[in-house]
């Protein structure tokens, strides 16, 4: 009852008769404290009749329950207004761990206090703490399932949430319980998969024979197609149009302009998709190989750094616009390339497979229709380098200056075609330039060489003066190839011009001598005049051979002549094909065969049917 008297004297209810109240605002202060609530009832009624509130005396009424009053709480907090590092709670305290399912990792910590409130509906401590606050509690939200865990921990004393709760290690572990889908996706992986990948194992290995076989049988092919064409009893063959991939490749209306019949970009590259198989030759400035470009064989003439202006020179010759001829050989492209460490330029042509002129009549003798052939396409090769195409387009007239068996090809299908211009001069009438280039005035083979430039009296000025040069080289080839044709059942070794005066590789002087001094000229045997085919080509020789420059035919015209030739021993040759069909002999005239269908006849298929005594 100690507490009883104490407020009773408080409130000068015992003992204390002369004590006075405070002011009623005070009273009404001092009724809020816990302190009046320990009178009894007998006294309080006394003090509120006192104070004048007896009105309140139910609010204070002893029978009504009293409310116990929450105690004040400190903890510790990381996310409380201006940075505080502590707060206060009636509530209690928290603090939250955030962490993944399978390794633990912690990702969140938060801590701090419980929210007060009055209101009894509010729910959000319960949340917190998943149920009524107790003095210390913590609990786990999630599941092995689920990407992370929650840990949280209530507790409710001084700065009892410091540090984080205890992670749940039970759910943290590395192999789920249900992992079905897991199964599923690796299984079906694999069932996939497999199939698959061994499909694409077979198809490759499918490609692979595939390419193999299809390699082997075009080489088969190519090789029976050229069985196929050979003319019998040589190894001349006929090509017909379209079956070499390079041939449509330079014949293609497609071009840069510059009359090769290929892209530039083509001539920027070509050299890095071109393998060197075997050297074929040795000339004036470098090697000459055969190579391999997609499959098709080429020709590389490779010039050494030190002949560069050669190479430039070829190169600018070949690219002349409308310089593109049958009998003349295909120019693919130039290139700058690197081989054995050393800078080299190459030159790359069409391969023609039989050589030179010079090496095939080293080998091989000739009959009158192939004497012909060959004589009509090297002339024809010549007379459109001799001759000038005037318009936007044109083509300037050139002079070879080195015509000789060594630079005239033989093609598949027994004709002829020009080649190595290095030394060629260009010429324009309308400006009437005459592009030399840096050779000297002597140039060529000496053997080959005119009487006007042994002596050094041409006027290199003048272009028709190397034209007329060209002319009589022309003439000592038709001497070299009527020599090796069969005439009377026998032919003559293969010799080069005079041989019978001069030794292998003869002086300036020593040529001079005998083709200027003596006027000496290769001799024409007798029965080449009693034999109507020989005696065409050994007055065209004779006419060819002239000291007079101006005096010796012009290419036009040699090979106008024979092309009437050629005329007439096609018109014998298909008289034997009738006869051979038919079995009685027909007579017929030039008339019925127009020379338009014979010069057709050179490259067709007319020209395997013929029948040949060449003795190889």
């Amino acid at each position: 009852m100690g507490s009883n008297s104490t407020a009773a004297d408080y409130f000068g209810l015992k003992g204390g008769k002369d004590k006075l109240l405070k002011d009623a605002e005070s009273t009404k202060n001092i009724l809020k404290d816990n302190t009046v609530r320990t009178l009894t009832k007998k006294e309080r009624a006394e003090v509120l009749r006192k104070l004048n509130l007896t009105n309140h005396i139910p609010l204070i009424n002893r029978d009504q329950p009293i409310k116990k009053t929450k105690k004040i709480i400190t903890c510790a907090c990381n996310h409380c207004n201006n940075f505080a590092p502590n707060c206060t709670s009636s509530e209690g305290c928290f603090s939250s761990l955030m962490y993944e399912t399978r390794t633990g990792i912690t990702k969140s910590y938060h801590y701090g206090c419980l929210h007060d409130t009055k209101d009894p509906h509010n729910m959000s401590n319960e949340f917190t703490c998943a149920g009524p606050r107790k003095d210390s509690a913590s609990y786990t939200s999630g599941s092995q399932e689920t990407k992370n865990l929650v840990t949280t921990k209530c507790c409710a004393t001084y700065m009892c949430n410091v540090g984080p709760p205890p992670k749940n290690l039970k759910y943290v572990i590395p192999i789920p319980v249900n992992d079905t889908k897991s199964h599923f996706s690796r299984n079906m992986a694999i069932n996939i998969g497999a199939p698959v990948a061994a499909f694409c194992f077979l198809l490759a290995i499918v490609v692979a024979i595939f390419k193999v076989w299809q390699r082997k049988g075009k080489h088969f092919t190519n090789k029976k197609k050229e069985n196929a064409y050979l003319i019998p009893g040589t190894t001349l063959a006929a090509e017909p149009l379209g079956e070499d991939s390079l041939r449509r490749l330079i014949d293609v209306s497609v071009s840069s302009g510059s009359g090769s019949g290929l892209p530039k970009l083509v001539q920027r590259t070509v050299a890095q998709q071109i393998i060197l198989m075997e050297i074929i030759g040795k000339g004036r400035y470098g090697e000459v190989w055969r190579g391999s470009w997609k499959g098709e064989n080429v020709a590389v003439k490779i010039f050494a750094s030190r002949d560069e202006q050669s190479w430039f020179r070829e190169t600018g010759i070949f690219n002349t616009v409308m310089l593109r001829h049958d009998n003349i050989l295909g120019y693919i492209a130039s290139d700058i390339a690197t081989r054995n460490e050393t800078t080299c330029m190459w030159l790359i042509t069409r391969y023609h497979m039989h050589g030179s002129l010079y090496d095939y009549l080293n080998i091989h003798t000739l009959d009158p229709y192939q004497m012909c052939l060959i004589a009509l396409s090297t002339i024809s090769g010549l007379a459109h380098l001799h001759s000038e195409i005037f318009g936007s387009l044109g083509k300037p007239a050139i002079a070879h200056r080195d015509v000789k068996t060594k630079n005239i090809l033989v093609k598949r299908d027994g004709q002829c075609c020009i080649s190595d211009l290095g030394l060629a001069v260009l010429h324009s009438s309308e400006s009437n330039d005459l592009d030399v280039g840096t050779n000297s005035e002597r140039v060529g083979t000496k053997r080959y060489m005119s009487p006007e430039i042994l002596e050094q009296k041409m006027s290199t000025s003048n272009f028709e003066a190397h034209k007329q040069a060209d002319m009589y080289a022309m003439g000592l080839v038709f001497w070299e190839i009527a020599r090796r044709t069969f005439l009377n059942g026998s032919a003559n070794e293969y010799q080069p011009p005079y041989y019978d005066k001069l030794h292998q590789d003869p002086s300036f002087d020593e040529v001079k001598k005998v083709v200027c001094e003596d006027k000496y000229r290769p001799q024409i045997a007798k029965q080449w005049y009693n034999d109507e085919n020989f005696i065409v080509l050994a007055r065209l020789m004779h006419e060819c051979w002239y000291e007079k420059p101006s005096s010796r035919l012009t290419a036009l015209r040699v090979k106008k002549t024979l092309s009437k030739l050629m005329t007439r021993l096609d018109n014998e040759k298909r008289l034997q094909v009738r006869e051979f069909e038919f079995g009685v002999v027909t007579q017929a005239t030039s008339s019925d065969i127009t020379p338009a269908e014979s010069m057709n006849t050179m490259s067709s298929s007319s020209s395997l049917s013929y029948k040949t005594e060449s003795r190889l």
